[in-house]
Formats: C-alpha cells, sequence, structure tokens
C-alpha cells in the first residue's frame, strides 16, 4: 500500500466492490481495503431482487448471475396466501436470484480486481486521516498504516469506523432493521418462490416486520425475519428466541430444525440493517458514504444488495467526476445523484416506518391488506408505477 490512490475504499462488501469497479473503470487508481480475508460469511436473507440483478447484469456479471437460483415470484402470506410476478420493466429482469453472500462478495471483490483495483484484504481500517483544515485525506488502518487517496469512499459498513470518528448523524434521523436468519436444508422442494410471511407477533402485536423463507437450491433454504426499531419494545425482543418461535410456525412435512440445533451449527447469525438514510449529507469534504454506512437499506423492505450496488457504482462515478472537475472538497454530485434516485421512496420509508411502530396501525394496515379487493388496487398501482418510465 505504497503511494497515493485516486480513490481509496473502506469495505470489500457489495457497495464498496462496485464503488471500486466503477472507478477502476475511469481509469482511477484505486485501493479497496477490507478486514476480512475471504470468503467470509456475511449474514443475510440472501435475496437479489430484479433489480440487484440487473446492476449485476451492468457490470458485466450476467453469466454469474445466470448459474444462482432462479426465483420467479414471490409468494405472500398475510395470513391468505397471494402472489406477486416481478413487473416486466423495458431493459430490465422480471426475475431474481438467490446465493449466498458468502460466495456473492468474493465473486465481486474480484471482480473489482480485475477492472485493476488493487485489493489488500485484512487491512481493517480504524477510521479517516485527517488534514490541517479537517478534509479526509485517507484512512488509518488498525495497525497505524496510514493509506492516503484524494477521495475516500467509506463503505464500512452499519458500524462504520469512519462515520463515527467525524460524528456524523443525518438531518433525516434514519432507523435501522434487526434482522436474524439461519440456513439450513428441509424436507420440501426446491421452487422458484421467495416466502414472505407478513404476520409476525410479539407478545400479541403485529410488528412492523416480516418473516421469509427464501430457497437456495439443492433442498437449502434461508429462513430469517426481521423487524424495524420504530417498535417501542424492540429491545426486549430476544432475536434467537424469536427465531425459534416462527420456526415452529411452519409446516411440520418440512421437518425445520430446532433453533437450538441450529444454533449449535452456527448458522444462525443476526445483524443490524440502517435504513432511511443513516448519513446525510452523503459526503463530506474528501469521504463520501455508501451502502450500509449511508444507511442505503430499502424502506419497508429492508433490501439491501441492490441499494449497495447503486449506491457504490454511483459513489465510485461521483467521485472520479469530481476529482477530475472540482476536486475532493466538493461531492454535491454524489448528494444530488442519490436525492433524485432515493429521495421521494425513502421520505414517504421514514413515514410509514413510524406509523408502523404503532402496532395498532401495524394490525390495522395488515388487515387492510388482508384484504383482497384494497389489495388489487394496491398492486395496480404498484405495478403501474413500476413500469413508469422513472422507475425503469
Amino acid at each position: 500500500m505504497t503511494g497515493r490512490y485516486d480513490v481509496v475504499i473502506a469495505g470489500g462488501g457489495p457497495s464498496g466492490s462496485a464503488a471500486a469497479w466503477q472507478a477502476a473503470q475511469s481509469g482511477a487508481r484505486v485501493a479497496v481495503l477490507d478486514k476480512a480475508e475471504f470468503p467470509r460469511d456475511k449474514p443475510c436473507g440472501d435475496g437479489l431482487t430484479a433489480r440487484a440483478v440487473s446492476y449485476l447484469q451492468k457490470m458485466g456479471l450476467a453469466d454469474e448471475v445466470a448459474t444462482y437460483h432462479r426465483v420467479n415470484r414471490v409468494t405472500v402470506f398475510s395470513p391468505s396466501e397471494w402472489e406477486l410476478t416481478f413487473p416486466r420493466r423495458p431493459g430490465m429482469p422480471d426475475h431474481g436470484h438467490t446465493v449466498s453472500r458468502t460466495h456473492l462478495d468474493t465473486v465481486l471483490l474480484k471482480h473489482a480486481e480485475s477492472a485493476g483495483a488493487e485489493v489488500y484484504q485484512g487491512a481493517e481500517v480504524a477510521g479517516p486521516e485527517l488534514d490541517a483544515r479537517g478534509r479526509v485525506v485517507g484512512v488509518v488502518l488498525k495497525s497505524g498504516e496510514k493509506v492516503l487517496g484524494d477521495a475516500v469512499i467509506a463503505a464500512d459498513g452499519a458500524y462504520s469506523p469512519i462515520k463515527r470518528a467525524l460524528k456524523l448523524d443525518s438531518q433525516y434521523n434514519g432507523y435501522s432493521a434487526i434482522a436474524i436468519r439461519s440456513e439450513m436444508n428441509l424436507n420440501r422442494p426446491d421452487n422458484d418462490s421467495l416466502d414472505i410471511y407478513l404476520k409476525l407477533l410479539f407478545q400479541g402485536d403485529q410488528l412492523p416486520g416480516y418473516g421469509w423463507v427464501f430457497p437456495m437450491g439443492g433442498s437449502r433454504f434461508n429462513i430469517g425475519l426481521g423487524y424495524v426499531n420504530s417498535y417501542k419494545n424492540w429491545q426486549s425482543i430476544n432475536a434467537t428466541q424469536f427465531l425459534g418461535d416462527f420456526l415452529r410456525t411452519l409446516p411440520a412435512e418440512w421437518e425445520v430444525p430446532p433453533i437450538e440445533e441450529l444454533k449449535k451449527n452456527k448458522s444462525v447469525r443476526a445483524w443490524r440493517l440502517p435504513m432511511g438514510f443513516t448519513a446525510w449529507p452523503p459526503w463530506r469534504p474528501g469521504v463520501l458514504f455508501a451502502g450500509d454506512a449511508l444507511g442505503a437499506g430499502k424502506p419497508v423492505s429492508g433490501a439491501g444488495i441492490s441499494k449497495a450496488l447503486e449506491s457504490g457504482l454511483t459513489a465510485g462515478e461521483c467521485a472520479v467526476a469530481a476529482l477530475v472537475n472540482g476536486g475532493p472538497d466538493d461531492f454535491t454530485n454524489y448528494e444530488q445523484r442519490m436525492r433524485a434516485a432515493w429521495g421521494r421512496e425513502y421520505r414517504r420509508g421514514r413515514f410509514f416506518n413510524k406509523l408502523a411502530g404503532n402496532p395498532a396501525i401495524a394490525s390495522a394496515g395488515l388487515k387492510a391488506l388482508d384484504n383482497r379487493t384494497f389489495r388489487d388496487l394496491l398492486l395496480k398501482s404498484m405495478y403501474k408505477k413500476a413500469q413508469s418510465p422513472q422507475h425503469t
């Protein structure tokens, strides 16, 4: 890690790797630093939405993605059963996939490296390096070594050391979801459906969240649940016990292993998913935030991979453009792009998050969604919106 880089990226997950690939494609000298040695386990729902697939295709990974387990629909239990298909949008796939983050993240990091990025594993970023004016001019590793760059992209996760060191907050007061999952083999045939369970109760309260059962291929499934911290008693929830309660509601013929067995094989993993912009503006002089460090999780669903890829690609592009045309003191171009792409969606998400934290309102919303007439009108509106030019 000698010399100076055009772009230094803290974090080699999807947002960091996407940023590195994008910046390297532009001819920038790029360094990616991650504390882990890849492949490494990463807890996630492991689902790729159609939009996530489209970003991977744009990055030249279409053939790779085609090898992953394909899903063509979403089956929702609210508690009545109904089905969604992925909307048909010009230039976008009409399907999704599932793949373990252990595999996907390794593929993305190697892809960034093949584009010219210099990748350093086992290199833990402890915080930013600042100049006399307080501008970020690089990062400091836990070892004490400094890596300097004209621009830094903080893709260092939900607990971003760079964001913490700069004591950043968000004027939008973003929020978080708590998620937990386990992977297991079931006595159930593979299918092409992402199953979502909306009736998620804790001590009689309807939670703002859902459970999921995602097929991974080979009779292996990712099963988990997530809930948003707008629920007043969210800290009282023992996530592992709650997952065990959810597993016991699934069909007996699937032969779902008990939570105690899953804990022993260490497949139960929990994580925090920041949503609704937990860092805003999404930049400070010298540094841009992407992925979980930005709070990029999709409101309502919590889908994080597509948002990580989009924010990473945009951050990489905007960093290089700013360095070429104005310098590292101003990344307003990135702020404008993120606001245009997500502003309205995230504003609505923050509003509904607050409402859904009230169990009575969450329960009323679930009852409305379980009403077929109301649901059909809502879905018709959603599909129409998805097919509009600004959402393709």
